[in-house]
């Protein structure tokens, strides 16, 4: 190839590269099944990408801003990591009971057949791990949730 080529194409991944840590979780958690998405690096370097995305989580858990930007995509869209990056909010949360309670408030503005449940199953997860008494009172909680009494199936599968 060209040195020319070669020049143009590493533009081009200077261009398309995500910049911010929101545009980073967007690329990695809500794409499909791309494995080429595995030969990207991550700074860190973690195993696997999926160990890269829950560094994301940790990440992004204890900055609201950015919560607050991605939770509606995060509970609509079928993200093939969302999983991972929910299990890095809780591992890295200062305070999981505020993201918690933000949780279900969000889903409820989310059309039933819309909402998706990832981000919640890989958050108790994550929040099993660390904490499972509160993980146990968070499912408690979701009995009697009008929203989350309606999927505690699919969060209890944690």
């Amino acid at each position: 190839m060209s040195s020319d080529s070669i020049l143009k194409l590493e533009e081009m991944v200077r261009i398309l590269e995500p910049k911010s840590i929101v545009e980073k979780i967007k690329l990695y958690t809500l794409s499909g099944r791309n494995f080429y998405l595995d030969l990207l690096e991550f700074e860190d370097v973690p195993e696997s990408l999926n160990a890269g995305v829950q560094l994301l989580g940790n990440q992004a858990a204890n900055q609201t801003t950015i919560l607050d930007e991605l939770l509606p995509e995060l509970l609509i869209e079928k993200g093939f990591r969302i999983f991972d990056f929910g299990k890095g909010l809780a591992q890295a949360s200062l305070s999981p009971e505020t993201i918690w309670n933000i949780l279900p408030e969000e889903l409820q503005a989310i059309s039933e057949t819309e909402r998706n449940h990832q981000l919640l199953q890989g958050f108790l997860n994550g929040l099993f791990e660390s904490n499972q008494q509160l993980c146990e009172d968070y499912l408690n909680d979701a009995l009697t949730n009008k929203t989350l009494s309606k999927v505690f199936p699919l969060l209890q599968l944690v």
